[in-house]
């Protein structure tokens, strides 16, 4: 099941009427994604919600990007592996193994392996969210700068002028 398919099963048991469209694309990254958003929407196909979920495609860009720093006979695989782990569940994090390597790899080379996987896994990681960091960041901005907006045209109770005094008579 894709996450768009899940989406619209979950609306459809809660009778609310959706449209799911599922515009992921094998091998796209955020930035591309984003671009084929801007094209969506100069079309006029405006959606309701959007939801990006990033990351998977990251991680095979970055080990295709890293993997030359490798001995040539660990190139392959090393890619390899984090396609098969952008295609399935890898659980990382706190108490989590990750990957394991095979036996027999040298130990200098299976340090490198593991610092270069490292590395593919934080940059990934990075070029995932900082997009996804920039609506959150914008929303804020625009609400600070609205907010000034309004109080900066309200008159302090200070500088308000007193009512003028009824006339005698």
């Amino acid at each position: 099941h894709t996450i768009p398919s899940q989406f619209a099963r979950l609306a459809e048991a809660e009778r609310r009427p959706v449209r799911v469209v599922n515009y992921g694309v094998i091998g796209y990254g955020i930035w591309q994604e984003l671009e084929l958003l801007e094209e969506l929407l100069t079309k006029g196909d405006i959606p309701d919600l959007v939801i990006f979920y990033d990351g998977a495609n990251e991680l095979v860009s970055q080990a295709q990007a890293q993997a030359a720093s490798l001995p040539a006979p660990f190139r392959l695989p090393f890619v390899q592996g984090f396609a098969k782990a952008a295609n399935g569940v890898l659980e990382v994090g706190r108490g989590q193994s990750g990957v394991a390597l095979p036996s027999g790899i040298p130990p200098a080379a299976a340090a490198q392996v593991q610092q270069v996987a490292h590395d593919v896994f934080a940059q990934a990681f990075i070029n995932a969210m900082r997009p996804s960091l920039v609506v959150p960041i914008a929303v804020l901005l625009f609400g600070a700068v609205l907010t000034s907006a309004i109080t900066g045209r309200r008159t302090p109770s200070a500088q308000r002028q007193p009512a003028p005094a009824p006339a005698p008579g």
